[in-house]
């Protein structure tokens, strides 16, 4: 079952910021600039994208989504996106 969430959009600008922070930290350790600058100047990469195995949802509508429906739920640290090309 999904998991209500009163605010979503509150939900996914914390969960925003989180993967940002993660991807700041992944720019100062590859050198690019300081983890403080990396928003600022490096804001392209490092690309940073997290994935998970499928389970229910609610996707960025407020529409609830079912595990069997989807094979992985995928983030990404700059945007939302409803499409992700990929192979095995």
């Amino acid at each position: 079952m999904a998991r209500a969430i009163a605010h979503p959009l509150i939900t996914e600008v914390e969960q925003s910021t989180a993967r940002e922070e993660i991807r700041s930290i992944a720019a100062e350790l590859c050198g690019f600039c300081s983890r403080e600058e990396a928003t600022l100047k490096s804001p392209a990469i490092p690309k940073i994208t997290i994935a998970a195995s499928q389970k229910d949802y609610l996707n960025i509508y407020g529409r609830q989504q079912q595990a069997s429906q989807i094979n992985l739920l995928i983030r990404t640290a700059r945007k939302i996106i409803e499409g992700f090309a990929c192979t095995k």
